[in-house]
């Protein structure tokens, strides 16, 4: 009867241990996806931040006008969009709003320029 006992305890320990392993190779691949998936944020993230910054460096559309920047054919790829469009004009000051596009990702801005030496000059950037 010692033996059976034995073996039982044997057994029962073996398919704890079995379970404990198979809880922290679950854990690991949770925390790996985790971590792969906010790593991807984080690209994207950027990648919204540039797109909003590129449009910095575009002069302001025309009155009432929408412009699509062209883009590089890499972030065509990606679904990567960026358009200006003219809210607000008159002769000294231009509003412009901002839309960035990365795959499901949306991002705006809204810029101000006022008009000095003949030439738009940004006096703000917010965020919408």
């Amino acid at each position: 009867m010692k033996r059976r006992h034995q073996a039982g305890f044997a057994t029962i320990t073996a398919i704890i241990l079995i379970g404990l392993a198979g809880l922290a190779v679950s854990a690991v691949a949770t925390l790996f996806i985790t971590d792969m998936q906010r790593t991807r944020e984080l690209g994207q993230d950027a990648q919204m931040r540039q797109l909003l910054l590129a449009a910095l460096h575009v002069p302001p559309p025309e009155r009432g006008a929408t412009v699509c920047v062209l883009l590089p054919a890499e972030l065509g790829l990606r679904h990567a969009q960026l358009t200006m469009q003219t809210v607000a004009a008159d002769d000294q000051s231009c509003t412009v709003r901002v839309e960035a596009r990365l795959e499901k990702r949306l991002a705006r801005q809204v810029l101000v320029y006022g008009l000095s030496g003949g030439q738009w000059r940004l006096q703000s950037a917010e965020l919408e």
